[in-house]
């Protein structure tokens, strides 16, 4: 540690305090260093060298995220995937109700085009549903792509830095009261 704020104190030599202490003396030798009487004041500051992260919460958070969007991806693509499965499955009712209503008996004929109608419009719903799906889906990968980017880049961020740190003490005053002369 060094003896700083206080000219007199320069040629004062630097005090070593080991890290293990939490405490430590310095003498002041006021001949050797001639401070004239007065109220006097000083600090001291070292350097240390240490470890730093710049706020690994965020980037905890921002994975924490990143995997929540992973997730609803997953689970919108399923869904996306069922709607594709049900649009088909409806496409293949509508081609074999359209089919039967081609073969069917004049009598039969009015209940086999309701059931027709019937199977396309379940068509119709089916496709719009899996074309929403499909948006959803491609919307959250597009999300867990921001996401995944940010938590990268604020991981990047957070690694340990090594960094030195000034370090001053507070300040210390004293008074120095003139010689009596006898």
């Amino acid at each position: 540690m060094k003896a700083t704020g206080l000219a007199a104190l320069d040629g004062l030599k630097e005090l070593e305090v080991d890290s293990k202490t939490n405490a430590a003396t310095l003498e002041i030798d006021l001949a050797q260093h001639k401070l004239a009487p007065g109220f006097h004041t000083f600090y001291l500051q070292t350097q240390t060298k240490g470890k730093y992260r710049n706020n690994p919460e965020a980037a905890k958070e921002a994975a924490e995220a990143a995997q929540q969007a992973e997730k609803l991806a997953a689970d919108l693509s399923a869904e996306s995937k069922k709607a594709v499965d049900a649009l088909a499955a409806a496409s293949k009712t509508e081609e074999e109700t359209a089919a039967q209503a081609k073969s069917v008996s004049e009598g039969e004929k009015s209940e086999a085009e309701n059931k027709a109608r019937t199977a396309s419009e379940a068509k119709a719903l089916a496709a719009s549903a899996a074309e929403e799906a499909a948006a959803k889906a491609k919307e959250a990968e597009e999300k867990k792509s921001v996401f995944q980017k940010r938590a990268k880049a604020l991981e990047e961020k957070a690694k340990p830095r090594d960094v030195t740190v000034t370090v001053y003490s507070t300040p210390i005053t004293f008074q120095v009261k003139a010689a009596d002369n006898k």
